[in-house]
């Protein structure tokens, strides 16, 4: 159950600044912009990306989940730390940093998502704790999900891109960090034929 609630903890610390700059990133848009139809364009890859879930959560269950979530962690601080570095050199290119990390973001979740929700079955030693590590996910999801509107909120006082880029390049290397003191559980039997 430890490596469980490792991973749990790992995955709020990527959830929680996520939800609340992609919250920031539609107001920041249309702030700077007042096109709503980038933000719609935005929120349409979002939604475009779940449809593709499907086939995220046959990727997920083809391999480690742990060794997947650190690969998916690190390509999502890459392009977070692109967005950052592009930033610093551009400020004035905001608009278009945000819209990339949020995209990127969405690609990402295709496979992340469908991941988080299926990662707790791996974890646990005994499947008599199933019901408890369910729970143990689905509770930090609903409070990443509560905490990010706030986180958001912070975010629009603040109105500075980078400061958020900022914020959430940090939490996504905790979250990645994490990931590490955990023994990845082993790929599917019949992934490896």
């Amino acid at each position: 159950m430890k490596r469980l609630k490792t991973a749990v903890l790992s995955d709020f610390l990527n959830d929680l600044p996520l939800g609340a700059f992609i919250t920031y990133a539609y107001w920041y848009v249309y702030h700077q912009t007042h096109n709503q139809g980038i933000v719609s364009m935005l929120g349409t890859i979002a939604m475009i990306a779940l449809l593709f879930a499907i086939l995220g959560g046959y990727i997920s269950d083809k391999y480690s989940k742990i060794k997947l979530m650190r690969f998916l962690i690190l390509i999502r601080f890459i392009f977070i730390a692109l967005g950052t570095i592009f930033l610093v050199f551009k400020p004035k290119m905001g608009v278009a940093v945000v819209c990339f990390v949020v995209i990127a973001s969405s690609v990402i979740n295709i496979i992340y998502n469908p991941l988080t929700e299926a990662f707790a079955p791996a974890l646990i030693d005994n499947d008599k704790e199933l019901i408890e590590a369910n729970s143990w996910v689905s509770l930090a999801n609903n409070i990443a999900t509560i905490i990010s509107s706030g986180l958001a909120t912070i975010f629009v006082t603040i109105n500075r891109p980078l400061i958020s880029l900022v914020i959430l390049l940090v939490a996504v290397i905790i979250s990645y960090i994490l990931l590490g003191f955990i023994k990845p559980d082993t790929a599917p039997v019949h992934a490896r034929l």
